[in-house]
């Protein structure tokens, strides 16, 4: 028979075990906890589909996606950097920097990949467009490191929601500046979300305003920026207009969740008021 054949170590390269792949899993799915999933989510879709109405075509909507998706993951994650200390003391349990479930150098890295993708992914989608979101980027960068507890934290949401227009119709192969009431209207639209997003916590202007104010100042900030819209846009039609009254409803859903003290919902029906509000335009053939 002969002496048996040593058969040697097991070779690498075979894929990670599955300890390996359950770790890997799991933090991407802390990263994302970090991130503000929902804010990334609504944003991203929402500039890629006004992207694609406004003419963008897919190669170009394609790049503004990706570069909306790293810009908002490095704002999510560096939110919660900056906000570690803070939820630590509150006992966040929603915030799993706050817990220890992920270390702060991880989410550093992470946060640094995200921006360093965002600014070449910006510069393809055209100049004067990459100007305009990675100014808005600047503004929410300000916002994290110190406007966040100021009375002045509306104006950076303010000014990177205002942005998005430019960063959609800045570039090729249309390259024309936005309509002042799109901006208007954005820029209104972000203020709002402020506002009903600070309900989990108040801090900067809406608590300087108190519970109360704040819960009205956001839904009627999101209203006025529906008004806009139905003024602005040239292309009226009654599609339009019942669009819009769905997002008053919606509205008011928000109104009632932040009074009732239930501000994750009101934030939630925030998003879905964007969102109707991005539709309407959007089905209604409005052009900006």
């Amino acid at each position: 028979m002969g002496p048996a054949r040593h058969r040697g170590p097991a070779r690498a390269g075979t894929g990670p075990g599955p300890r390996r792949l359950e770790e890997i899993t799991r933090a991407a799915w802390l990263l994302l906890r970090c991130s503000h999933p929902e804010s990334v989510l609504a944003v991203t879709v929402i500039v890629t589909a006004l992207a694609l109405t406004a003419g963008r075509g897919p190669t170009y909507a394609t790049l503004m996606a990706a570069a909306v998706l790293a810009g908002q993951l490095w704002v999510g994650w560096t939110n919660d950097l900056v906000d570690a200390a803070q939820d630590r003391e509150q006992g966040r349990p929603d915030k799993p920097l706050a817990t220890g479930e992920i270390s702060e150098a991880a989410v550093k890295r992470a946060a640094y990949t995200a921006l360093v993708l965002a600014i070449p992914l910006s510069i393809a989608t055209g100049l004067v467009s990459a100007l305009a979101h990675l100014t808005a980027l600047l503004a929410a960068a300000e916002y994290n490191r110190s406007l966040k507890r100021t009375p002045y934290s509306v104006l950076p949401y303010a000014f990177a929601f205002g942005m998005v227009p430019a960063f959609v119709t800045e570039g090729p192969p249309i390259t024309h500046a936005p309509p002042l009431w799109a901006t208007a209207a954005a820029a209104l639209l972000g203020a709002g979300a402020h506002f009903t997003q600070t309900l989990t916590g108040l801090e900067g202007l809406p608590a300087r305003l108190g519970r109360r104010a704040t819960s009205i100042a956001g839904p009627a900030l999101m209203a006025a920026a529906a008004l806009t819209v139905g003024l602005g846009a040239s292309h009226r039609s009654t599609l339009l207009y019942v669009g819009l009254a769905s997002a008053m409803g919606l509205l008011a859903a928000t109104a009632v969740a932040a009074v009732a003290d239930k501000p994750k919902l009101a934030f939630r029906f925030t998003l879905a008021t964007a969102a109707a509000v991005t539709a309407t335009v959007l089905a209604a053939g409005v052009s900006f």
